[in-house]
């Protein structure tokens, strides 16, 4: 029936994207800026053939691809301080001493270099930027950030596969691309078949400036290699390996196999390694441990150091000649007897 001519026609609700569909060489960058223009976050991903789902937020990469992650935040390395906690309570070992985690901190907050952690500011009053790269051989899908939905924010997860390899290091500015094959002096490296990536909100009464905190799990023939002021210490098992961010600990699962951790000071130093079931590694400290030890090998770095060059020994001075004292003749007895024979 037709409608009276007072009567609105219902008005169609306006379209909106729900799925974009990228192909052939794909590079998506998102940049978010403060109020000063300053970069605090970027996401730039590469790949083949790449799809987005509005809605959700999800990513899906069904190629080979890359995804670098530039922020100010935690990512996968320190640099946030966090907010006091308890003291991670002693573990009981069966010659009754107490022995504390590695992911103690003395005094409920972080420690690094035996001091307490602070922020470090670049120019400008920010936190340094910091670059964390994920390469796979097959597949991406998930999210790479917490997503805002209905005033509050939702926790990310992105997985990937084939043969994934992670740089994380400080870069000068969003322009800079890490290496695996030359790193900086202080970076994390990693290899597995599987990671993902958990991005977890802060808490509803945090600091605006609150990161989130991200969790990584890395499954199949973990390799591991973080470096630390010229020190690198390399990590290699079969099972999974697991890290927080806000404690800034990783722990590394070698299952049946076992887990083999290597230890050296510099290039061309002998190097200390052993042999257990976890691996516990603090990137904050760098101290690491290894639980359920099997066999293990210490090397003092001091030994291997060669003996410098040394130092000139001084002048040699050549003495002149010696003049010697004239002679004196001896008396005899006649003399001592005034020549009289008494």
């Amino acid at each position: 029936p037709r409608q009276p001519a007072n009567v609105a026609a219902p008005r169609e609700a306006p379209a909106t994207i729900a799925r974009v569909v990228c192909e052939d060489k794909v590079d998506i960058v998102t940049r978010k800026l403060d109020e000063a223009g300053n970069l605090i976050e970027k996401r730039r991903i590469q790949g083949d053939r790449v799809v987005y789902d509005r809605p959700t937020n999800r990513f899906h990469i069904d190629s080979a691809g890359v995804v670098h992650l530039y922020d100010r935040g935690e990512g996968f390395g320190p640099a946030w301080p966090t907010a006091p906690r308890r003291p991670a309570a002693p573990i009981a070992t069966p010659g009754n001493a107490n022995v504390r985690p590695a992911a103690y901190q003395a005094g409920g907050q972080p420690v690094v270099s035996g001091v307490r952690s602070q922020r470090r500011l670049a120019p400008g009053g920010l936190s340094p930027l910091k670059l964390t790269s994920i390469r796979f051989d097959d597949e991406m899908i998930g999210q790479l950030a917490s997503t805002p939905q209905a005033g509050k924010r939702l926790a990310g997860q992105a997985e990937f596969f084939g043969n994934t390899r992670v740089i994380h290091a400080e870069v000068p500015n969003e322009e800079t691309e890490l290496d695996p094959d030359d790193p900086p002096t202080d970076y994390i490296y990693t290899v597995s078949r599987t990671l993902r990536v958990i991005s977890e909100p802060p808490s509803p009464d945090a600091p605006p400036e609150t990161p989130d905190r991200i969790l990584v799990q890395a499954w199949g023939d973990v390799f591991a290699l973080a470096g630390r002021g010229g020190r690198e210490t390399a990590i290699q098992a079969s099972d999974h390996m697991d890290y927080n961010s806000e404690t800034g600990v990783s722990y590394v699962y070698g299952g049946d196999a076992g887990v083999t951790i290597v230890d050296q000071t510099g290039a061309g130093q002998p190097a200390s390694y052993g042999r257990g079931s976890t691996v516990v590694f603090n990137h904050r400290t760098g101290e690491h441990r290894l639980l359920d030890a099997r066999s293990f090998q210490l090397v003092d770095p001091r030994s291997g150091v060669r003996a410098g060059i040394p130092p000139a020994p001084p002048p040699r001075r050549t003495p002149g000649p010696r003049r010697d004292p004239f002679p004196r003749t001896p008396r005899s007895d006649k003399e001592r007897r005034n020549f009289e024979g008494r």
